[in-house]
């Protein structure tokens, strides 16, 4: 045994410790969750996402629905990219939701403030936050409504018909009645001989599989624009819209009777002599 004489005041080296992780960043953004089956999209609520990069370079990302107990759902060792150019960040990783794991992408972009553009690939469905700012825009619509319409199977009704103009250059279509609704994702949009607007191409049937060969022309003063338009299956069934504009009205044939050199006309109840 023995005692170890040391400085007054010396102390002891220690083993080094490592710094504390702690959070260097914090993004949180809330905005509407829709799940996504192939071309059908439905909201389910609104979601926070709220990502986190750390001092050790490691980024989490914390999804939680808006007012369900519960729905939280965390993951870390997700990556960043930066855009300079287009002053984006984009996050991507994999998010375990309710056992099953999505491959996330993450942007988050400036639009006035920042937002965040969200897709949680499954195998099953797609969950989407947000609205993705490379989505075409639109920059005009034309709307009727209103327009009375009838079928070549009897059918009559009125609906309202809208043309937008998108900034990729196409030019969808929505027909909305009582009876049926139809879409068109992009018709060719020209002018007639005349000037006036014309819009072709195929539309289809929401709730059932139909497709229609499409021609619309809108006529009129700018102020108060008309549309006529057919859809035709190609298999007899016709919905026409609004009234013809090229329509030629035939003219009545008048029924007279030749009496001693003078025709009774009994349309009008006038008389010619020679």
């Amino acid at each position: 045994e023995y005692v170890k004489a040391v400085p007054l005041g010396l102390t002891e080296p220690t083993e080094p410790t490592e710094p504390e992780v702690t959070v260097k960043e914090e993004k949180s953004f809330t905005d509407a969750i829709s799940m996504v089956v192939g071309d059908i999209s439905e909201v389910a609520g609104q979601a926070q996402v709220t990502i986190k990069e750390m001092t050790d370079e490691t980024i989490s990302m914390t999804l939680a629905v808006v007012g369900q107990e519960g729905a939280e759902y965390t993951a870390s060792g997700f990556t960043k990219t930066v855009d300079t150019e287009k002053n984006r960040t984009t996050y991507t990783g994999t998010l375990n939701i309710e056992d099953e794991d999505y491959d996330v992408t993450a942007l988050v972009y400036t639009d006035g403030v920042e937002k965040l553009y969200m897709v949680a690939n499954g195998t099953e469905y797609n969950y989407v936050i947000g609205t993705n700012p490379d989505a075409p825009k639109v920059v005009s619509t034309l709307s009727f409504e209103n327009v009375a319409y009838t079928t070549s199977y009897n059918g009559q009704g009125t609906a309202n018909v809208t043309f937008t103009e998108m900034s990729d250059g196409t030019f969808p279509m929505t027909f909305v009645s009582d009876g049926f609704n139809v879409n068109a994702e992009n018709l060719t949009k020209g002018t007639d001989e005349k000037g006036r607007t014309t819009y072709t191409g195929t539309a289809k049937r929401t709730d059932v599989e139909v497709t229609f060969n499409v021609k619309a022309v809108v006529y009129g003063e700018a102020a108060a624009q008309k549309l006529y338009m057919t859809m035709d299956t190609g298999a007899g069934f016709v919905v026409t819209v609004g009234e013809d504009p090229d329509a030629v009205t035939p003219v009545p044939e008048i029924e007279g009777t030749v009496v001693e050199g003078s025709v009774d006309f009994a349309a009008t109840g006038s008389k010619f002599e020679w």
